[in-house]
């Protein structure tokens, strides 16, 4: 089960939360939905959205975000990743929402996208099926998050298996 809602907010954030100790640079996420239906015991998912019944997908991706990725990728003149997969997985709803099918060519469209910024999308999903269909490009990035088999069964309850992430990481790496 998945919320569906209209975004009030921004849509791209620049992260500088990282907590010392920590080695993890600053970066742009964009909050295009919070929440993820995996379980991962160890995923700060699991605390940060526990107030939410289910997962939100927001609604106006198509029009508010899109407008605000434009002015992104114009404002910033040194290249730049815009990362997918911070409050939720990157491609565990790509069937329903094609987040894919609206990010890629906006970051392939070099009249859009005129100093190269990236997309990453960060993943646990096998649904590959939609950046199958785009041409490779160096501005996008796709990742795999993969543990060892018992860590995957003691703890990311839900997810696809650690073997199948790595085939769909296979299928489109070859495909590309």
């Amino acid at each position: 089960m998945v919320t569906e809602r209209e975004r009030k907010g921004k849509f791209i954030e620049f992260f500088t939360k990282t907590p010392s100790g920590i080695c993890c640079p600053h970066f742009w996420y964009l909050k295009w939905a919070n929440g993820c239906p995996y379980k991962c015991e160890y995923c700060y998912l699991q605390y940060t959205f526990r107030y939410l019944p289910e997962p939100v997908i927001f609604t106006n991706l198509h029009t508010d975000m899109v407008r605000e990725l434009k002015d992104w990728l114009t404002r910033h003149t040194r290249p730049q990743i815009l990362v997918t997969g911070e409050l939720a997985d990157s491609l565990v709803y790509d069937k329903k929402v094609g987040l894919t099918k609206l990010l890629i060519p906006i970051f392939q469209d070099s009249s859009l996208n005129p100093y190269a910024h990236r997309v990453y999308f960060l993943t646990k999903s096998t649904c590959i099926e939609n950046i199958l269909t785009f041409r490779p490009s160096r501005t996008v990035i796709t990742t795999f998050s993969v543990n060892a088999l018992p860590a995957w069964a003691a703890y990311e309850h839900g997810t696809p298996s650690p073997k199948e992430r790595l085939s769909a990481a296979r299928t489109l790496s070859e495909a590309l």
